[in-house]
């Protein structure tokens, strides 16, 4: 296809943004503050065009194949055994991180109460209870435990601990 117009990347993203978002993308102008000095070849109003046909309405790409139609297969003795895949993240994806933060974000945001920390760093959580008395971080560490096996089986996650 011919490249007839003249422009930077960003302005491209800019383009498909004001067609996929319209309600969105004046403050996604307003966000770019430079432009640059090199210009580059730009897409053409066909390769624009096509590309959103193959974009979902609304929607980001991507996101819809690495959550569904995902398939496992293993090796035996009779060949290769397929079977559907319905829980878990992708291991090793790039949107993995992602996936995980909006999962663990919920707990994360939990208030504790005073002597009750949470760490997280990755997919690892830790807590830390403190308290004078025996009694007390008893009951601390119990109600952290409690509330975090309610998340855990909430969105179906095992725990190792």
């Amino acid at each position: 296809m011919e490249n007839s117009e003249k422009g930077t990347p960003t302005e491209f993203g800019l383009k498909i943004m004001q067609k996929l978002y319209p309600k969105i993308a004046p403050r996604a102008a307003q966000i770019q503050s430079h432009q640059t000095l090199l210009e580059e070849e730009k897409f053409s109003q066909q390769e624009i065009d096509d590309i959103l046909k193959k974009i979902p309405n609304g929607k980001a790409p991507g996101y819809d194949d690495t959550l569904s139609n995902r398939k496992v297969a293993i090796q035996t003795n009779e060949g290769p055994v397929l079977w559907e895949q319905t829980q878990g993240c992708p291991q090793g994806s790039c949107s993995g991180p992602a996936f995980w933060n909006i999962v663990a974000d919920e707990i994360l945001s939990v208030q504790w109460p005073q002597g009750v920390y949470l760490q997280e760093f990755a997919d690892d959580i830790a807590f830390i209870v403190t308290d004078n008395t025996r009694e007390r971080l008893r009951k601390l560490s119990k109600l952290a435990l409690d509330k975090f096996k309610e998340w855990a089986d909430k969105n179906k996650l095992h725990v190792s601990m």
